[in-house]
């Protein structure tokens, strides 16, 4: 399985996003995320959504700035209250 594979995978998995949705979002040519043999450009692109997946909702936002600022403040928050919560989570102790 290639890495592009895998991140489309846990893109679904995680975010319910399809290859047809992302790469729509992205404009990306259809089917291009599929190819066996992919450019560069294409894998560093997608280390870039694997690291930070709400690149996606940015672009699917059409680039707009006040979107865009908007689901970086909303995807931070939700990393800072998630961190907290398995921190705080009886079950993440070892005992």
């Amino acid at each position: 399985m290639t890495f592009i594979e895998e991140t489309l995978i846990e893109l679904h998995a995680n975010f319910g996003w399809t290859q047809a949705s992302i790469e729509r979002a992205l404009g990306l040519e259809m089917k291009v995320l599929s190819t066996k043999d992919p450019k560069p450009e294409l894998v560093a692109l997608m280390k870039i959504i694997k690291v930070y997946p709400w690149l996606i909702e940015v672009a699917d936002s059409n680039y707009d700035e006040f979107e865009s600022k908007r689901i970086l403040g909303h995807n931070a928050v939700d990393l800072i209250v998630n961190k907290l919560a398995n921190k705080n989570c009886p079950s993440s102790s070892v005992g």
